[in-house]
């Protein structure tokens, strides 16, 4: 089926949710305002995640270190076909190191495998818990050393990226998979308990 990108430019709802995922099977988009073709200002990324037709959840060992220039993860795009049932998110959380160098943290999670996991063997096979194997994945002639960690949790697929320039790749694989290991269903408390500004990582067993 055909699949439409709706690129987010900034996030223009900051609510309070009491509650958390409530949707059906198909993605809302009544709180998206159009900006042109395929081009929307999304809502804050609550939001996003209540209208989503799947339960996203979030991590809770973030390894940001600098002070964040993002307070609050962001929605980077969504990707879904027409019939609005097949839906992916990415949502990011970017600090600056320093003056040149961001550090990044990319969230993708999706209710379908797009084309990309095709390649997925690509990389090599990681045990994240008794019941979850991911596979690793590290590009070592690009630019930033990308690496990545793909995994199926409770029907969901995820992506988690990690953009850093201070670690090794056996210490990204290593904070990849404790990032894996912290996911949480998101409620109202996430921001004040896990990212507010000037909160250390919070620490989880190895």
């Amino acid at each position: 089926m055909k699949k439409i990108i709706l690129v987010g430019f900034i996030a223009v709802i900051i609510i309070s949710l009491v509650g958390c995922w409530d949707n059906g099977k198909k993605l809302d988009t009544s709180l998206l305002r159009s900006i042109g073709e395929n081009s929307y200002i999304f809502p804050a990324y609550e939001v996003i995640l209540r209208e989503m037709p799947f339960k996203t959840q979030l991590p809770t060992y973030i390894p940001i270190k600098g002070a964040m220039a993002s307070k609050t993860w962001e929605t980077s795009s969504i990707i879904t076909n027409d019939n609005l049932e097949e839906v992916l998110v990415e949502l990011s959380l970017e600090t600056i190191l320093t003056e040149d160098v961001p550090e990044i943290l990319l969230v993708v999670a999706a209710n379908y495998k797009d084309e990309s996991w095709d390649y997925v063997n690509l990389g090599r096979e990681v045990e994240l818990d008794s019941e979850t194997i991911g596979n690793f994945y590290y590009l070592r002639d690009s630019e930033d050393n990308h690496v990545e960690l793909r995994f199926n949790k409770d029907g969901v697929y995820y992506i988690i990226i990690y953009y850093s320039y201070v670690e090794t790749k056996e210490e990204k694989e290593k904070e990849l998979i404790k990032i894996a290991n912290s996911l949480v269903d998101y409620d109202r408390w996430y921001d004040e308990k896990y990212i507010e500004p000037g909160l250390e990582p919070p620490t989880i067993n190895d």
